[in-house]
């Protein structure tokens, strides 16, 4: 993980590398036949941090036992403007635990799709970008399913 500054979004730059996962969650391999890292694609790094935490709960990653939103938690709960709210304060204690991103520069969306189902936009300052970074989720209380999309 890298470190940011409470009061900057985040930035792109070497501190942030990870190895690159497809989309399936495999290693990629770089055109040599090598592990690709995600040097050289901006915000790579953050998106697969964003996702693997938001798709974890505390202790499936042992060199790391309390990353994880656990949204497992909402599994079987009524999709209420309250449950929405429980998971958002959820999903931001999590990405701003250890200034993964600061509370300021991170924004974050509940839009309920079915009586199960809600879409959860996040946006996310970037320093190397007037842009911010946009993530689409959509989670299913009743199967405890959260789906990266693409924005």
């Amino acid at each position: 993980m890298s470190t940011r500054t409470q009061n900057k979004g985040f930035r792109s730059n070497e501190q942030n590398v990870d190895l690159y996962f497809s989309s399936n969650g495999d290693f990629r391999l770089g055109v040599g036949g090598d592990i690709e890292r995600t040097i050289g694609y901006p915000h790579q790094a953050l998106i697969q941090t964003v996702t693997k935490r938001l798709s974890s709960s505390a202790g499936d990653w042992p060199a790391q036992q309390s990353i994880g939103a656990n949204l497992g938690d909402f599994a079987g709960q009524e999709n209420s403007r309250e449950t929405a709210q429980l998971i958002k304060s959820r999903i931001v204690t999590e990405l701003t635990r250890g200034n993964l991103v600061s509370a300021s520069n991170l924004r974050v969306q509940m839009l309920p799709l079915s009586t199960t189902s809600i879409i959860i936009l996040l946006f996310i300052k970037s320093d190397d970008s007037s842009q911010p970074i946009g993530f689409q989720f959509s989670y299913d209380m009743r199967d405890n399913k959260l789906i990266p999309r693409n924005l």
